[in-house]
């Protein structure tokens, strides 16, 4: 596991296919969306809930980290914003995040944090940290086949690149009641 730099994550994610639709947006505000990753041609988008039960979280985590192949060869994933209504909820969330970060970084830095095949678990629990609190975050496999975005709303979205994938997501994801949007 290591950190890469914002830009150096863009080009990562620009490599996979993927291209930022708000481009370098000058909006410096950690809660105004700087970032709209989407695949560059006709991506289909899975939508689910963010579950409320701490062992459905653990679950759909190591779902997401899998995808519907239920193998993992590498990945990226970054927190892209957040809003709490008080230091005392957010703090935990934040000493947890800041585990698999450099010492003198900040969480919502935009820093990608780039996990090896051999560290699907530590991908898991990075990825339930922002469903716990509820953070937006993203994550992709390192073969781009897929594009998760957490967002504040509760929603869990998985952007794909073709109808089939959509279907091996909607079955995958069962348990959640995923919608097709």
């Amino acid at each position: 596991m290591r950190t890469i730099s914002v830009s150096d994550r863009n080009e990562w994610l620009f490599a996979r296919g993927l291209v930022n639709l708000l481009g370098d947006s000058p909006v410096s505000l950690p809660w105004v969306d700087r970032e709209a990753w989407a695949f560059k041609k006709d991506g289909k988008l899975v939508t689910v809930t963010m579950p409320q039960r701490a062992v459905d979280i653990i679950y759909l985590s190591n779902q997401l980290t899998t995808g519907p192949q239920n193998a993992f060869k590498g990945s990226m994933c970054w927190l892209s914003g957040w809003g709490m209504s008080c230091e005392y909820e957010g703090n935990p969330g934040i000493a947890l995040y800041r585990k698999f970060l450099p010492v003198d970084k900040h969480p919502i830095d935009g820093l990608g944090i780039l996990f090896d095949k051999e560290e699907k678990d530590d991908q898991s629990a990075a990825l339930a940290v922002p469903l716990v609190w509820r953070w937006d975050a993203c994550m992709m496999p390192e073969d781009g086949s897929y594009f998760v975005k957490f967002s504040n709303d509760e929603c869990v979205d998985i952007y794909t690149k073709s109808d089939h994938m959509v279907d091996e997501w909607m079955r995958w994801l069962g348990d959640y009641h995923p919608e097709v949007r």
